[in-house]
């Protein structure tokens, strides 16, 4: 009886210790290690990217802490996000390249949509990480950043 107590108690021990480990954040997840985006001087902390396909098409949404603000990245004609420099195209039919070009991108700051007008994203990826680096224009100032971590993939 004395030997099951112990094994029970060992096994709650245990138990906790694991569930503790298991919450720890990666460094690369997104939710901090420099994941953000930086706008009119200020910095909108990145705290999920969210990848949705839809046909041909994949639309990548980072949202912020700030709730409703969002920064959406689209990309046509592709089963996965291409790696290497890519430059805005608003027209994803004339002259768009689905693995140099990204189109659509959508803003929302402060509950205020932001037009894109031009800017490049560079795009990385290693095992299961990717870095993406945010060099986008705007009539009212350009928006910069980068994200480091993994993206969520919901269809």
């Amino acid at each position: 009886m004395k030997n099951l107590k112990t094994t029970s108690v060992l096994t709650v021990i245990m138990a906790i210790v694991f569930s503790f480990a298991a919450c720890k954040k990666d460094k690369n997840d997104g939710s901090g290690g420099g994941s953000s985006y930086k706008f009119a001087d200020k910095t909108y902390a990145i705290t999920d990217a969210n990848e949705k396909h839809l046909g041909d098409d994949i639309f990548l949404a980072f949202t912020s802490t700030t709730p409703g603000d969002a920064l959406q990245i689209s990309f046509a004609n592709v089963d996965a996000i291409p790696e290497g420099t890519l430059t805005y195209n608003p027209d994803r039919n004339v002259g768009y390249n689905p693995q140099t070009n990204f189109w659509a991108t959508g803003i929302v700051l402060e509950g205020n949509n932001i037009d894109i007008s031009g800017g490049t994203i560079t795009v990385s990826k290693s095992g299961g990480s990717t870095k993406i680096v945010f060099n986008l224009e705007t009539a009212n100032g350009p928006i910069t950043g980068e994200y480091n971590g993994t993206t969520r993939v919901t269809n």
